[in-house]
């Protein structure tokens, strides 16, 4: 990997770190949950009190409509 393309990484990454900071922190910590901890709809949805595993795929699916929407915004 060259210098050049180490660079445009980082910048690419601070890019979307940005960007996911802007998200409320309940999608923030959803999306973490599910994508970084791997954890289950079930266990998502006792962790932040969304009721039940339905509940909290809805609300994983709007976070991540969010997401895409700030990143089309920001991209641009």
């Amino acid at each position: 990997m060259t210098p050049v393309n180490i660079l445009i990484e980082k910048e690419e990454f601070e890019m979307a770190q940005s960007i996911f900071k802007k998200l409320g922190t309940l999608c923030q910590g959803i999306l973490k949950a599910y994508y970084l901890d791997q954890k289950s709809m079930e266990e998502i949805a006792v962790l932040f009190n969304l009721g039940n595993a339905n509940a909290a795929k809805v609300r994983k699916f709007r976070c991540m409509k969010e997401l895409s929407k700030l990143m089309r915004y920001e991209t641009n």
